[in-house]
């Protein structure tokens, strides 16, 4: 019994001697936080979604105060918030600029493109993607298991009955998620006011897209030729829009865009 009460008072005063050099060296190292990095954080909105490439909104506080990062560089903050902000690291921020919301480039549908193959693995995009490409006929669309939804921190996307996700404008804050998450790259950051577009992301040639898809793009330089060649660019069998160069297009070259498009693949909003 002696000797189990020495261990005990032994231990004890070890443990006692750690606590003792814990503290000294804590206030040794102690780095005071600057008040204001918490109050940054509270005008943050709080998803550490990533976006402004930190690892979260804490991470972002600091270095807005201790790296001089810009503010703006958070996507998905509220104006009110910016200013708060602002006002507490005493600077005139500048104008967020043009909204921009992530637009999905596919419009391969359960019935626009067929099914080659059944697939009985891990039900996730990626998956899929690896294993021999997928179930699908296209190899470049979207193979519509929701991996771009189960990420998405502000509820802005949901699966459609057509197989394919759905963005909500009014949710989506450009946070870029969608696009780190989605393995075939079919999501892009595009202006709100953004009138038209060529949802379609397929590089094969014309004949082997018109076997695996109804609506793919087959590269036939219609778009450039007929409507503006500044606007739409072919390359690798696939048509691209120029936003920029859009913007002054007519509303008559715009319509000309969908009617002339023999795929049908190019989309007026």
């Amino acid at each position: 019994m002696k000797d189990m009460w020495m261990a005990v008072a032994g231990m004890g005063g070890l443990g006692f001697i750690w606590a003792i050099i814990l503290v000294v060296v804590n206030k040794k190292f102690h780095v005071d936080e600057d008040p204001k990095i918490e109050k940054i954080v509270e005008c943050l909105p709080g998803v550490n979604c990533g976006a402004c490439g930190f690892a979260g909104c804490g991470a972002f506080g600091e270095a807005i105060i201790e790296e001089d990062i810009d503010p703006a560089l958070c996507p998905v903050n509220e104006d009110e918030n910016m200013q708060c902000i602002a006002d507490i690291i005493g600077k005139e921020l500048d104008a967020k600029g043009v909204k921009m919301v992530a637009e999905l480039h596919c419009t391969g549908t359960k019935e626009n493109v067929d099914t080659r193959a059944d697939y009985y693995g891990h039900h996730t995009c990626l998956a899929e993607h690896i294993t021999n490409g997928g179930s699908k006929s296209c190899l470049y669309g979207c193979l519509s298991t929701g991996d771009c939804v189960k990420v998405c921190p502000f509820d802005a996307l949901k699966m459609a009955d057509n197989g394919l996700p759905l963005v909500s404008e009014e949710k989506c804050t450009a946070c870029g998620k969608c696009i780190e998450e989605c393995p075939r790259d079919l999501f892009k950051l595009v202006p709100v006011d953004q009138k038209v577009f060529v949802l379609c992301s397929s590089k094969d040639t014309g004949p082997v897209t018109k076997k695996s898809c109804k609506v793919g793009c087959i590269g036939c330089t219609i778009c450039a030729k007929k409507v503006d060649a500044a606007t739409y660019k072919i390359e690798n069998f696939l048509a691209t829009v120029d936003y920029e160069a859009s913007q002054k297009l007519s509303e008559e070259q715009l319509n000309d865009s969908v009617t002339k498009c023999p795929q049908n693949i190019i989309s007026l909003k």
